[in-house]
């Protein structure tokens, strides 16, 4: 079981808007299995955390801005959709139109 987090508009994915989200996902699971489940386009996303620390930015100020990055799961690739969850994962998600906040 993994917690979500979906900030802004995304909530709208949430049933009745709660958040955390506890979602319960088959061993291996990835990001991109998650945003399909709430059927999600990973065009909506503007940052992804993982556990706290950024997995994903579509600005390239955000690591200027002293975000501590995930690195150890980055390994398996450059796509953070392919990135595989763990149980007890905590997955932050900000839509596209909150992405200067974040930064």
């Amino acid at each position: 079981m993994i917690e979500l987090w979906l900030y802004g508009d995304l909530r709208r994915h949430a049933v009745e808007g709660s958040v955390p989200l506890k979602l319960p996902l088959a061993e291996g699971a990835t990001i991109g299995e998650v945003l399909r489940r709430l059927d999600l386009a990973p065009e909506e996303i503007s940052h992804i955390f993982l556990n706290g620390k950024l997995l994903f930015s579509r600005s390239s100020m955000a690591t200027w801005l002293g975000y501590v990055e995930e690195k150890e799961r980055m390994a398996q690739g450059f796509n953070p959709i392919e990135v595989t969850l763990r149980p007890g994962d905590r997955l932050g998600i900000f839509p596209r139109n909150m992405g200067m906040l974040v930064v």
